[in-house]
Formats: structure tokens, sequence, C-alpha cells
């Protein structure tokens, strides 16, 4: 259950990116994630503390990166590191939704927990 609610909220996230012309950082959309997912388990939203993990949340993007719902563009910076920043085409729209709506069927959320975690994805948005 930890991985799928991982990957549930972190795809619900992706959705609010198809389209958008947003451009994210992945290091801080990871941080802000694991932040909100903390959050919501405090809340008593999510059952599993687990499904906070930052590796799990990268892990989630990577394979989002690799179906090809997410584009990624690395760039160097003065220091020679690599920076990593993640789009979502407005092409992968129905895809992003068939899936989200698979993981749904499968995490039956109560309507308020489902509220405070869209909630929460808009906050993590908005902060990223």
């Amino acid at each position: 259950m930890p991985l799928i609610d991982t990957y549930l909220i972190t795809l619900a996230s992706v959705e609010q990116l198809c389209g958008k012309n947003l451009v994210l950082k992945q290091k801080t959309l990871v941080k802000e994630l694991h932040l909100s997912m903390k959050y919501l388990y405090s809340q008593g939203c999510l059952p599993m503390l687990h499904s906070c993990i930052k590796e799990t949340i990268l892990t989630a993007l990577s394979r989002f990166v690799e179906m090809g719902l997410l584009e990624n563009t690395s760039f160097l910076t003065k220091k020679g590191n690599s920076t990593l920043f993640l789009r979502c085409p407005s092409e992968s729209a129905p895809r992003v939704k068939e899936l989200l709506e698979r993981l749904n069927k499968d995490r039956n959320f109560s309507k308020n927990h489902q509220d405070q975690i869209f909630s929460e994805i808009d906050e993590v948005i908005q902060r990223t």
C-alpha cells in the first residue's frame, strides 16, 4: 500500500502539471512532495509513513519519465553539477488521467481524505 500511495500522489501532482507549460526542478518537487506526504500522514490521510520516502518519490517520477508521461531536461550548473527539470506535455494528459483512475480504483480514499490530498498537491505545485 505505501507504494500505491506514493505513486498515486506523485501522479496526481504530475496531472496538475499537464499542459500548463510549467517546468519544475525535480529536486524541489521531490522535497515538497516528501513534506506534503509527511503532513498527510500526520493528518491520518496516509496510513503508513513509508509512503513519504524521498527515494520512492524519485523512483515514481523516473518511472513516469520512462513511460513518456513526463519529460526531463538536464542542465549543468556553473559548479559542474547537473540539475534536472520536469515538465508534463499536454499530449500526456489522457494517459496520466487513465493511470490515475486505475490507481484510485486500487486505493479508495474517503472523499474527505481525497480533498485533503488534492489541496495539498495544489500547495506543492505552488511552492515548487
